[in-house]
């Protein structure tokens, strides 16, 4: 996964710069919970640390953040040929938790 990952995500970096503008474009940006997301009310810290791959801010909307996540899929491979596109990023997710039989975690 890391170096073609890293590779695609600087490359969407770098058109995100040049799209807006540089500083509105952040590397690993945190994933911040909503409104209802079940942690008490006045909590300082949020329980799991998520972060994105890319954050670019107006991208969508004009003072709005979106959080872009990388992912790179072998579309050819035998666990995805004959599945719909909606079933493949949930399967690759569990292929990375090892959930599925024959793959590492």
């Amino acid at each position: 996964m890391g170096l073609r990952h890293d590779d695609m995500k600087a490359s969407w970096i770098e058109l995100l710069g040049a799209a807006l503008i540089p500083s509105a474009v952040h590397d690993k940006p945190l994933i911040h919970p909503g409104h209802n997301c079940g942690i008490p009310e006045g909590t300082t810290t949020t329980p799991n640390q998520d972060r994105g791959d890319i954050s670019a801010h107006g991208f969508w909307n004009p003072g709005i953040v979106t959080i872009f996540d990388v992912s790179i899929t072998n579309t050819d491979s035998s666990l995805t040929i004959c599945r719909s596109p909606e079933k493949g990023p949930h399967s690759s997710q569990a292929m990375q938790e090892g959930e599925i039989p024959g793959t590492l975690a």
